[in-house]
């Protein structure tokens, strides 16, 4: 069985690389919160979204969210969920990992690391034997994003007004001339804001937004055609095509591939 570390437990020990083991039922909240470690936060199985100040992260299979120190957050568990936290003491925190939250891909050997140290160690051996594998653990992790999965918070007013509105009606296919009226700004200065906060187009950043807003539904298990006419697309080969541009991998095959293998449960 998976271990439940108290956090406050966490807080007294001296070991540099701290595993927790837990399950969270579909629709759990856990109200803002920070901890003192940095944290890989990584769903064994299910869909997790975590929001901070400034952007809101899905965290699907084979994917963690990597947390630096003190970093206030919410979670919230579009599904139900096996997770696995790594809470990862500041003297050890690789030298080349980000200041910022980062969704980051987690490799097979990674994935074993982590599923072990949640395991609570039979004898003083297995215990020392968990430093080490906690050495490998965080030399594994690729630092690489995974920019599909985050939605940053537009900072600009008028951007906020058009991110809102689309966080709401996902389907919603005006073009930047029809947004201008709500935003209180022109087309061309929208677009212009656009490139200054995202890099990127408005068209660009809305795929995006339908990507988060798809990931979900397509995780209950919706029918592809469904999400693609709810988000405004004409055909479900244009949904499709979008999708598999932006992640790789067809809408139908994205939680298979992006399955737990297997894992074991919690």
């Amino acid at each position: 069985m998976p271990r439940r570390v108290d956090r406050n437990g966490v807080r007294n020990t001296t070991r540099a690389v701290v595993a927790t083991a837990g399950t969270f039922i579909r629709g759990r909240r856990h109200p803002k919160r920070r901890c003192e470690r940095a944290q890989l936060l990584y769903a064994v199985t299910g869909l997790l979204e975590v929001t901070t100040a400034r952007s809101m992260f899905l965290i699907p299979p084979l994917h963690a969210l990597w947390l630096p120190a003190r970093m206030d957050h919410g979670l919230r568990c579009r599904m139900a969920s096996s997770v696995r936290t790594l809470l990862i003491r500041a003297d050890v925190v690789p030298t080349d990992a980000p200041g910022l939250p980062r969704v980051v891909h987690i490799n097979p050997l990674l994935r074993e690391l982590i599923l072990r140290l949640a395991m609570p160690p039979t004898n003083k051996a297995e215990a020392s034997h968990a430093g080490r594998l906690a050495d490998i653990a965080l030399a594994e992790i690729s630092w690489e994003p995974d920019d599909h999965l985050q939605i940053v918070l537009p900072k600009d007013a008028r951007l906020r007004r058009v991110h809102d509105a689309l966080t709401r009606d996902p389907g919603d296919n005006r073009t930047l001339d029809r947004w201008a009226t709500t935003a209180g700004a022109s087309s061309r200065t929208l677009a212009r804001l656009f490139h200054k906060e995202y890099g990127t187009s408005f068209v660009n950043w809305r795929q995006q937004l339908r990507i988060i807003a798809a990931l979900p539904r397509l995780a209950a298990g919706e029918p592809v055609i469904t999400v693609a006419l709810d988000l405004g697309y004409e055909t479900p080969s244009a949904f499709t095509a979008m999708f598999r541009r932006i992640t790789g991998i067809l809408p139908s095959q994205y939680f298979i591939q992006h399955g737990s293998g297997g894992a074991p449960g919690p």
